[in-house]
């Protein structure tokens, strides 16, 4: 959906750059929006997080970015700032959680490791999104000039102008930039969602799925009948602790939630 209304959007609209009053190629605004789309992303999936673009851009000012945090019982979070930092702290907290058992009589070598490894979040996202400042760096924009610009008073200058063929339009960040050319792209498309096939009539099944000049068959192999199997199990079996002791570890890794 996003590619085909980035896609749409390139052939709709004509972005000028207000700084330097002239418009940007076709090549320069699919690179811009590539990398305007993956901050995008990165920040939805860091929402989930509750971290902001604020927050990032606050570690920026203090020149070090967390790689790791793990949550603290009075509240708030303990931040780590390298790989190894993080894996000294967790090897020194699992070699406490066994001594803790074995004071307890429990048989620490029938315990997993996975058991032992402390409550933590990974923060490979600011990682991305330091990637992604040096590309937005090579058009001449910083992360200072992404978020929406809520304030009339604010909005003075204006980054771009963005034409859909019949109006023009300021632009004051590059969020808005992003948004402006999905709105054009959709302006007098139709979007529908299914939850399944069976839904769809049979014009748009061709359409969507069945159609071999458009279609894309994917082979999925099942390397460890055994590992699927109990994978399946859990997931779709009788049993609700697994399933949401398995949720409950995994919901911040989450990429693709249909609700």
């Amino acid at each position: 959906m996003q590619q085909w209304l980035m896609k749409e959007g390139l052939a709709t609209v004509t972005v000028t750059d207000m700084k330097k009053n002239e418009a940007l190629s076709a090549e320069q605004l699919r690179d811009l929006l590539k990398v305007l789309r993956d901050v995008e992303d990165i920040l939805a999936k860091l929402e989930v997080k509750n971290i902001t673009l604020s927050d990032f851009m606050a570690f920026l000012s203090e020149g070090k970015v967390p790689v790791y945090r793990i949550p603290l019982k009075s509240g708030g979070f303990r931040y780590f700032y390298a790989e190894q930092e993080y894996r000294d702290y967790e090897n020194q907290y699992m070699q406490e959680k066994r001594e803790e058992l074995a004071a307890d009589g429990v048989d620490v070598d029938a315990v997993s490791n996975d058991s032992l490894i402390p409550e933590h979040q990974s923060l490979f996202e600011f990682g991305k999104l330091l990637a992604d400042e040096k590309k937005m760096e090579t058009f001449g924009f910083t992360f200072a000039q992404y978020p929406v610009i809520e304030s009339e008073k604010d909005r003075v200058n204006p980054l771009f102008k963005v034409n859909n063929g019949k109006t023009d339009a300021l632009v004051y960040s590059l969020a808005e930039l992003l948004h402006a050319v999905k709105e054009a792209a959709s302006a007098g498309a139709t979007i529908q969602r299914y939850k399944g096939l069976g839904e769809m009539n049979p014009e748009q099944l061709w359409e969507t799925t069945m159609d071999p000049a458009k279609r894309k068959l994917i082979q999925v192999k099942i390397n460890d009948a055994a590992d699927t199997e109990q994978a399946f199990t859990m997931l779709m079996g009788d049993r609700v602790e697994p399933r949401r002791d398995f949720i409950q570890s995994h919901a911040l890794e989450v990429k693709n939630l249909d609700i």
